[in-house]
């Protein structure tokens, strides 16, 4: 129940936010066109990484050792692990600030990209800053304060954009201001929920701490490798149009998949804690995990299919007008990333952190390799295709190591069950659609069909028990 409670806090605080950002993506979408959204989404992309190896982990690896630590080790544990953090910022900025002397970016763009890249530091700290509320399971305070100045970051920026006719570059410098507001409430987090707030920079700690996180960080760098490459790319060598159409559609993929992410955020905790305490509970947890994640991600995948592509020129303006095929393939790696989603969640809980790092840096080359091949004749189209192609290879990987720890032949029930249920409900849309009936026609009978399929394979597996008996 618990982790039921936090992830709905998390859920309702985070989809809140993201529908401001949404209304944010969209003012920029209707105010600049593609051309603009480019723009927004180059630089978020870029910055992403500050936020990445400024975090290098930490929140991932910290969140799990906190809940299995002594309470009288956590205080010392959360200054040296915060004193680190500092350092790997600082190598974040350096390393940012080498890629822009290479690429030469507009000084508008470059003007975005500072205040992005200040606020994805800040979002780095405030997430360690989180860790003693979040392994105790007092969720609800983060996910406000969260809610509070992401909100104040979109908002301010939305109003700037829409109502005074700022250019981007000045509406931008909101989000620094929300990022320094940030840091101060998750301070004062850390301190309620573990003590007096310290700061300890040794070289022994930085490098046992680096020791430890080295693949919580491989996989946070090479993860936004995977799913920018196609934004990096498209911008790179077709243009910045054809990376805003791209990344429109990654936008909504990443605001359905929130769900999902913060489900896990809520089980991790426990997951980790059964892991070491309870194995066969614990496989029991892992499969029921990635049972409803992957049928939540056909879920977010019939949406975009079905329901994105009507409101693209009514929401975002004229300017998407016959971007709706794009919008379509893309519930193909909404339903591939919601797999890694729940997988390398389970992953992380069982340790096997550096077999997810191998299998997000395979990833990582094949998206870079395949986008520089398919983007320059196919545009959009081929980012896609690599970013499909990339998580398959990614997911084959997780797949083979979740055998044991989970059970080969329940792993597969968990993954093949709801996907078979899919294949059902496709086949009943296409039915529809040789028979020439209407799309809403193809959408409802689609929908009835796999809630059909996936409900009696539910009741399958757990009627015939099939899973181990679940703990509490």
């Amino acid at each position: 129940m618990t982790i039921i409670r936090n992830a709905s806090w998390l859920f309702a605080c985070r989809i809140a936010g993201d529908v401001l950002s949404l209304l944010l993506f969209v003012l920029i979408s209707r105010k600049f066109g593609p051309a603009g959204v480019g723009v927004y989404s180059y630089a978020f992309a870029v910055t992403g990484f500050v936020f990445v190896i400024g975090g290098l982990g930490i929140e991932e690896y910290g969140l799990r050792e906190y809940a299995r630590m002594d309470p009288a080790r956590r205080s010392r544990a959360m200054a040296e692990l915060f004193g680190a953090q500092l350092v790997m910022i600082a190598a974040a900025v350096v390393g940012v600030g080498l890629y822009l002397s290479l690429t030469a970016p507009s000084a508008a763009t470059l003007s975005v990209m500072a205040s992005l890249g200040y606020y994805q530091a800040a979002l780095a700290l405030s997430a360690t800053l989180f860790i003693p509320a979040m392994g105790q399971q007092h969720m609800l305070g983060c996910a406000f304060i969260d809610l509070l100045c992401r909100g104040a970051a979109f908002i301010c920026t939305g109003i700037a954009i829409n109502a005074w006719d700022v250019p981007l570059p000045q509406a931008m410098l909101a989000y620094p201001v929300a990022g320094s507001l940030l840091v101060f409430l998750s301070r004062r987090s850390a301190v309620r929920y573990s003590g007096p707030f310290r700061i300890i920079i040794s070289r022994d700690a930085l490098l046992r701490i680096v020791a430890a996180l080295w693949s919580f960080a491989a996989v946070e760098v090479l993860a936004q490798i995977v799913a920018r490459a196609g934004v990096i790319v498209l911008s790179l060598e077709v243009g910045a149009a054809a990376a805003g159409l791209y990344a429109t559609g990654l936008r909504l993929i990443e605001v359905g998949l929130m769900p999902l992410a913060y489900m896990g955020v809520a089980a991790y905790p426990k997951m980790s804690r059964l892991f070491m305490e309870d194995r066969s509970k614990f496989q029991s947890f892992g499969l029921d995990f990635i049972w409803a994640v992957v049928a939540a991600g056909v879920i977010l995948a019939w949406g975009l299919y079905f329901l994105a592509p009507p409101l693209l020129v009514p929401v975002l303006g004229a300017k998407y007008a016959g971007t709706e095929p794009v919008v379509r393939l893309m519930a193909a790696l909404a339903l591939i990333e919601a797999l890694e989603l729940g997988m390398g969640r389970v992953l992380f809980a069982a340790n096997l952190q550096v077999l997810r790092a191998v299998a997000i840096s395979l990833g990582a080359v094949s998206a870079l390799v395949l986008n520089m091949v398919f983007t320059r004749t196919l545009g959009a189209d081929g980012a896609i295709a690599a970013g499909v192609l990339s998580f398959v290879i990614i997911n084959a990987v997780y797949f083979a190591g979740l055998r044991r720890p989970l059970g080969g032949a329940r792993l597969l029930q968990a993954v093949l069950l709801p996907l078979v249920a899919l294949v059902l409900a496709v086949s009943v849309a296409w039915g529809c659609r040789l028979h020439g009936m209407a799309d809403g026609v193809q959408a409802a009978a689609s929908v009835v069909a796999f809630m059909l399929a996936a409900g009696a394979a539910f009741w399958y597996v757990h009627g015939q028990r099939l899973f181990p008996e679940r703990g509490g």
